[in-house]
């Protein structure tokens, strides 16, 4: 699909300056909105770079381009149903991280926990595919121990 990785940036960047912007219009400041909007940031990346992921292998398919990991045309086979569902599995956890950011910046102490839970089985399923798709894995670990750490160690009441 033409232009993914630009849609992507930017919308990642918006996702970044709109959760620390509805963070502060609902007051939080200081530690506690940096640790809420890297959580709502963390559930917003997953939830647009896995998105843009299904549009990415629906468009490929609907084509019959080229996939880049077996040089033969999209068709509906395991791997193209393997691809969709991985990206909509990891969309449904950015949603539920998400969800759980929402319930921190409302001081919901019970959010912390279950967050740190939903960010760890990412991070357990983003680092097999690392040797995989390299640029991916690292980039989703990366940001999962980010999240973890900043929650962790940041979100504590």
């Amino acid at each position: 699909m033409p232009y993914t990785d630009p849609i992507v940036l930017g919308l990642l960047l918006v996702s970044l300056i709109g959760s620390l912007v509805f963070q502060w219009r609902r007051g939080l400041r200081g530690g506690r909105l940096a640790v809420v909007a890297i959580a709502m940031f963390y559930g917003l990346a997953a939830i647009i770079a896995l998105g843009m992921h299904i549009l990415d292998v629906l468009y490929g398919y609907s084509h019959r381009n080229t996939s880049f990991a077996t040089g033969k045309p999209f068709a509906w086979d395991w791997h193209t149903y393997s691809l969709l569902l991985f990206g909509v599995l990891m969309v449904w956890f950015g949603g539920q991280c998400l969800r759980l950011a929402l319930r921190l910046g409302r001081g919901d102490t019970s959010a912390r926990s279950e967050f740190l839970r939903f960010s760890s089985v990412m991070l357990l399923i983003v680092v097999p595919l690392i040797p995989i798709q390299a640029l991916f894995g690292v980039v989703a670990a990366g940001l999962s121990v980010i999240a973890l750490l900043v929650v962790g160690l940041g979100g504590r009441a």
